[in-house]
């Protein structure tokens, strides 16, 4: 299921660089415009830092965001 959320207040790991998604098939843009963006929050992936399979809707204080917001 996708999830719409904005870009600029999130720290959800599905949009951090830490979280290993080199496709970016877990999110997509929905009204990039606007920073609000779409992830399937029932992925899981490995998490660069942690070393760990976390799921797409956890956060953590390493969140870095890989999308390029303005």
């Amino acid at each position: 299921m996708m999830t719409p959320v904005s870009i600029k207040k999130t720290r959800q790991c599905a949009f951090c660089k830490y979280w290993y998604d080199p496709c970016n098939i877990h999110i997509e843009p929905k009204m990039g415009a606007l920073g609000i963006w779409k992830y399937d929050n029932s992925a899981k992936s490995k998490c660069l830092k942690r070393n760990l399979i976390v799921p797409a809707f956890s956060t953590c204080n390493h969140y870095a965001c890989k999308v390029d917001v303005d």
